[in-house]
């Protein structure tokens, strides 16, 4: 689990900037800062993937919030050219996944009514404005890309993600050939089991929806619920050689997830964006398998894990 996972809201939106050797936080031009600033572009690269990889949202947020908004685009945008990289993988990865991660949040919202309202946004471009309907802001790339290069970005690249069998390093050196920053490890950064980010099976997920449930009857907070995630996988709930599969798509929308992404990936390539990569990878196959759980699976998990709780381990935090 140590590797290379392609995130979610914030891998499309953090940009890695160029060329940026003089530039002044304050707007103004600095030759005796540039060599900081090469440093800082390294760094957060790897901050960047680290927080990926652990499902650090927050950390992945203020990479974008901070570094981008504070150091770069309010002060320097215009004198300082800036080559914004955004990452992509197909949509049938991309759901799932997001609802796996409102779930680790301890969230509570239903993997229906979440795909639902995918589904409403979509069709109503509600989130053009209302800008707590950050998910096809971020997801629909074509659009993504179109922003930067309305905001004055000298570049836009786009890096896809490849599906699974793909060897772990591909993301991370698309990437770096995407960045074009010298100095860059040929393999990606090792992060330690306990801070990766373990990907959760779909009985698991669902699991994780109904404690979160439980948790909200309770009065616990999210705090609370996270810290029991964790608890979980420390104990080896995710050593279990019957996991099952990861969450995948209902098979009725299948069909619909698979128009969107050939909807995208034409805009993408009628965008104007250097693509490193394969288009193809973001295309979705409806294959008529149903990507949800069945009920024996997840009370298989659910127990496992009700009986795991009753264990504590030294470090445990819930």
């Amino acid at each position: 689990t140590s590797r290379i996972n392609a995130c979610s809201v914030a891998s499309s939106i953090t940009p890695i900037l160029s060329d940026a050797a003089g530039v002044d936080p304050s707007g103004s031009t600095a030759r005796s800062r540039s060599a900081r600033l090469r440093a800082m572009k390294r760094e957060r690269i790897v901050d960047y993937y680290a927080a990926c990889n652990r499902g650090d949202v927050a950390t992945l947020e203020s990479l974008f919030t901070e570094d981008v908004v504070h150091w770069f685009l309010a002060p320097n945008l215009a004198p300082a050219p800036v080559d914004v990289i955004v990452t992509a993988r197909d949509l049938a990865r991309v759901l799932p996944s997001s609802w796996q991660q409102h779930m680790r949040n301890g969230n509570y919202e239903s993997y229906a009514d979440y795909l639902a309202l995918r589904v409403h946004e979509r069709a109503t471009r509600s989130y053009e404005t209302e800008l707590r309907r950050g998910f096809w802001r971020a997801y629909r790339y074509a659009d993504l890309v179109s922003r930067w290069q309305s905001a004055g970005a000298r570049s836009v690249t786009v890096v896809t993600i490849p599906g699974s069998g793909a060897p772990v390093d591909t993301v991370w050196l698309r990437f770096v050939a995407a960045a074009d920053v010298t100095g860059m490890p040929d393999v990606p950064p090792t992060i330690p089991d306990d801070r990766a980010n373990v990907s959760l099976s779909g009985a698991e997920t669902f699991a994780i929806y109904g404690f979160n449930l439980a948790a909200r009857t309770s009065g616990q907070g999210r705090r609370d619920v996270r810290a029991a995630h964790r608890a979980l996988i420390r104990r080896g709930w995710t050593d279990r050689p019957d996991r099952g599969p990861r969450l995948g798509l209902p098979v009725d929308l299948q069909p619909v997830v698979a128009d969107w992404a050939a909807e995208d990936v034409e805009a993408l390539a009628e965008s104007g964006a250097l693509v490193v990569g394969e288009l193809a990878d973001l295309r979705v196959v409806a294959d008529g398998v149903d990507g949800l759980p069945g009920a024996v699976d997840v009370a298989r998990a659910a127990g496992t894990a009700l009986a795991l709780r009753g264990r504590r381990s030294p470090g445990d935090d819930d």
